[in-house]
């Protein structure tokens, strides 16, 4: 696998990792990577390959890739490895109070993007809150949040819960 940072010019090669067919790439190695990929005033969110498929420490290997540093203004890696990444946007004052600026506009508007730690697409499963504080000029922030429900079979108690909400989220403004 070859790690590069396209976003700068001239294009960086940040490093070659040998992973077996079939294998995951080595979290010490993802991590330097990861760490590798610097672009100014953004922060690194996710690898790609050139179809857009995400590549985690969690994702098979199945042939020789070619990755690419995504990056956004604000991201957040959960330490399972959940991501969700979005950049500050602008809106008009008017597009907020007449109701025609909703989640589905935030989302696209921020080009937030969110995947779970084994490379699958959730982008649809982001809820934005702060919209409605939107009453004057100014700055506000946003909250943009993934809810994943994962459930335990292990749990046999009265006080657990056999699906527990976890929430990933990160503030931008608007």
């Amino acid at each position: 696998m070859t790690f590069w940072n396209k976003e700068v010019s001239p294009e960086k090669k940040l490093g070659t990792e040998v992973v077996m067919d079939g294998g995951k790439l080595d979290k010490a190695a993802y991590a330097k990577m990861a760490a590798a990929a610097v672009l100014p005033g953004y922060q690194f969110m996710a690898w790609k390959d050139a179809a857009g498929k995400v590549y985690t420490d969690q994702v098979e290997i199945s042939a020789d890739t070619d990755l690419h540093a995504v990056f956004r203004e604000k991201a957040h890696i959960s330490p399972n490895g959940n991501t969700i990444a979005a950049n500050d946007f602008k809106i008009h004052l008017n597009s907020v109070k007449n109701g025609k600026f909703n989640n589905a506009e935030a989302v696209k508007r921020a080009k937030a993007e969110a995947y779970d730690a084994k490379g699958k697409d959730v982008t649809n499963l982001i809820s934005v809150e702060g919209l409605n504080a939107v009453q004057r000029e100014g700055t506000f922030p946003a909250d943009f949040q993934v809810w994943r429900c994962f459930h335990n079979s292990k749990c046999y108690s009265d006080q657990c819960d056999p699906c527990c909400d976890r929430k990933d989220s990160l503030y931008t403004d608007l």
